[in-house]
């Protein structure tokens, strides 16, 4: 759907130290899994894709601008980790951890963030 809705354009990667770049383009190459697997993927889910995405490098964030931009995108979407009641005793406390957070690796283990991977 992302690939079909072009969904990953405009969309930016972050490394783990920091490095950044812009998705400018996306191409599909062919069937991410064997044709056997591709077609009970295709009946059971979504078929993965071999893609290939157009990067243009940006200038790289820091540690603190990349935990404010994982808090805020949490707080837009606090539905997903939270009841509205529940957001003392769950999402606070979270975002305090993302705060203190010494590495990119930790913030993506407290958040489980999406890597665009086949489940």
């Amino acid at each position: 759907m992302t690939l079909k809705k072009d969904m990953q354009v405009g969309m930016e990667l972050v490394s783990g130290d920091g490095r950044r770049w812009v998705v400018r383009s996306v191409r599909r190459l062919g069937r991410g899994e064997p044709l056997l697997l591709w077609l009970v993927s295709a009946v059971l889910s979504t078929p993965q894709s071999r893609i290939e995405q157009e990067l243009e490098p940006l200038p790289p964030l820091s540690l603190d601008e990349i935990k404010a931009r994982a808090i805020a995108a949490v707080e837009l979407t606090s539905e997903y980790y939270c009841a509205e009641d529940e957001r003392e005793e769950i999402l606070v406390p979270l975002l305090d951890q993302v705060r203190v957070a010494s590495n990119v690796a930790q913030i993506h283990e407290l958040l489980g963030l999406d890597s665009f991977m086949g489940y």
